[in-house]
């Protein structure tokens, strides 16, 4: 019986072999008083997002997106990492779907 371990990276790693990884970007969202800060990330077109969410507040919230199409339980006072992309020109949407009146954002890919 082995056990087998990797970190975020080498799974990004291992899942894009034969893809261009070159434009990895990663970014750090905080979750705090139910708001994401920040709430607007600007990257290329054609960027990979390793992103990591760090949850302040003392409740769990959804990091949910449509436009992405990522939903991500995270605890309370904990994080998570993920990656989506690469992305195409044009602006994706998430919000937290337990308050989704304050914890909102996008990322805005430009060519």
């Amino acid at each position: 019986f082995i056990i087998i371990t990797f970190t975020s990276l080498e799974i990004l790693k291992f899942s894009n072999q034969g893809a261009d990884v070159t434009n990895i970007k990663n970014i750090e969202i905080k979750l705090e008083n139910h708001k994401f800060y920040p709430n607007e990330i600007v990257v290329e077109e054609g960027t990979k997002i390793l992103l990591k969410i760090v949850n302040l507040d003392s409740e769990a919230e959804e990091f949910d997106s449509d436009d992405l199409k990522k939903e991500k339980i995270i605890s309370a006072n904990s994080e998570t990492v993920f990656s989506v992309g690469p992305l195409k020109n044009g602006v994706y949407e998430f919000v937290g779907e337990f308050h989704p009146d304050t914890a909102n954002g996008k990322i805005l890919v430009n060519k």
